[in-house]
């Protein structure tokens, strides 16, 4: 099992300004032969996240500005739920 913190801004604009970070974690089955060959089979998933106007030193300069312009604002946090899995089955050589 690995997780990582995924900017979604870095693949959509859109995205990245309503979703921000998520952070996604794999889980699947790795395999190294030894010639360098290797082939992973599993599943990505999201964790579901907070909207909460959080201040964090993972952002950028611009999305931590716009987080900080947006807690100004009176309003309640909320969840924001991301379900589902995506299937990988990759290979390759080192």
């Amino acid at each position: 099992m690995s997780w990582s913190h995924y900017p979604t801004g870095d693949y959509n604009v859109i995205t990245g300004a309503y979703l921000g970070n998520i952070t996604l974690k794999t889980e699947g089955t790795l395999t190294i032969s030894a010639n360098g060959s290797w082939t992973y089979n599993g599943v990505v998933r999201s964790y579901d996240d907070k909207y909460d106007f959080n201040a964090s030193t993972h952002r950028g300069v611009i999305g931590e500005s716009l987080t900080r312009l947006g807690a100004m604002f009176s309003g309640k946090e909320y969840q924001i739920l991301l379900p589902g899995e995506i299937h990988i089955k990759e290979s390759g050589k080192r």
